[in-house]
Order: structure tokens, then C-alpha cells, then sequence
């Protein structure tokens, strides 16, 4: 989730350490001589990332408040061509396709994912939003539902 809201990020994010991956020249079943292969223990799981302000959309819908995005994208010059999140790839409508499209692409996993602050508490704090607290349920549910472990 993520929890940047007024334009300050939380004091944990400074701890984060980067992710380093080493890659070794190829030795393949097929022999390519120009390709790498990325050694991985066998726990690892592919996954994908998204940010609710980036596919979401629906920035005004069922209750959801204005997040530091919605006004950002506003101001003239900050965002290329103009684009604002008020769309985005409407995943707020089409959550359904995502699940089963993970599934197929090969990822099992939704490994970050965040959540839209202002969807559930649309003046920050206070007043919940059930409405926006059932859409995440419905994703989740749709995600779990498609064999995709929300991360």
C-alpha cells in the first residue's frame, strides 16, 4: 500500500535496499552465444508490479478523494502530452481481465501492488470508504479466484 499521502513518504522507505541481480554469459539447452541467462533459485516467483494511480483510473468514482496525483497531473507542463490518471486503463472497470491475463502471461504473482490512500479514506483520514474497501476485496477475490497471489 502505499501510504505517500500530502506528499511525504514514510521514514521506512529510506531503509530499503536495492536489488541486485548478477548475470552470467549463457550456457543454454540451445547454445545462444549473444544471450544471458539469469541464474534465479529455484524459489523464485515472476511476478508483476502496478501502482493504483497509474491503471486504476475512476479518479472520481464511488467516493474516491483527489490524491496527490489527481492534482499534479493537473498542472500544466507537469505530465507529457497532458495526460492525467482520471482514466488511466480503467482497471478500477476491468479488474476482471487483469487476473486471468497475470495467469497467462506466466506470473503468479501481483508482487507490487499498491493501494489508492484516497479510494478507502477519501479526506486522508477519517470517514472510510466502503465502497472503495469493496473494490479492493473484489480484486483480491478476482486475483485469488485466477490462481494470482496479491502481493
Amino acid at each position: 500500500m502505499s501510504r505517500r499521502i500530502h506528499g511525504r513518504a514514510p521514514a521506512a522507505l529510506g531503509k530499503l535496499q536495492p536489488l541486485s541481480l548478477r548475470l552470467r554469459p549463457a550456457v543454454s539447452p540451445h547454445n545462444a552465444p549473444s544471450g544471458f541467462l539469469l541464474h534465479l533459485s529455484k524459489k523464485f516467483v515472476w511476478g508483476v508490479s502496478a501502482a493504483a494511480p497509474q491503471i486504476e483510473g475512476a479518479a472520481f468514482v464511488d467516493g474516491k478523494g483527489e490524491s496527490v496525483w489527481d492534482r499534479y497531473s493537473r498542472r500544466k507542463g507537469a505530465i507529457q502530452n497532458g495526460d492525467i490518471l482520471d482514466v488511466a486503463c480503467d482497471h478500477y472497470h476491468r479488474y476482471r481481465r487483469t487476473s486471468p491475463s497475470c495467469a497467462t502471461w506466466g506470473s503468479p504473482s501481483l508482487t507490487g501492488s499498491s493501494l489508492a490512500w484516497p479510494r478507502i479514506f477519501p479526506e486522508g483520514q477519517g470517514r472510510l470508504n466502503q465502497k472503495g474497501l469493496a473494490f479492493y476485496q473484489r480484486l483480491i477475490d478476482s486475483m485469488l479466484e485466477h490462481g494470482v497471489t496479491p502481493g
